[in-house]
């Protein structure tokens, strides 16, 4: 992801900046659904569901605890390819402009 932020930005220093700021808010996903699982509402259901599939924080606690779960290494790959995929986009279009 720092990859892509680094290649919208001109300036290292913003880009760093929007890289800790990005890493941070993924990782506070966590926080975000704690806070919907107090509610009973089902929009806060869903919320919540939502945001504990995409939660970066649990799924690499598994791989520092020792479990290989498929999911998770389907997760991380899926988000790497993603975001180079993004960055090589960016990257044409702004050659091509």
């Amino acid at each position: 992801m720092g990859l892509f932020l680094s290649c919208l930005t001109e300036s290292q220093v913003v880009a760093a900046i929007l890289c800790f700021a990005t890493e941070f808010l993924i990782i506070g996903m966590d926080l975000v659904a704690d806070a919907f699982s107090l509610s009973s509402n089902i929009f806060a259901k869903a919320a919540q569901n939502v945001l504990n599939w995409l939660s970066v924080y649990d799924r690499y606690t598994s791989f520092t605890q020792g479990t290989l779960d498929y999911s998770n290494i389907v997760f991380f790959i899926s988000m790497i390819f993603i975001f180079v995929l993004l960055t090589v986009l960016v990257n044409d279009r702004r050659r091509y402009a």
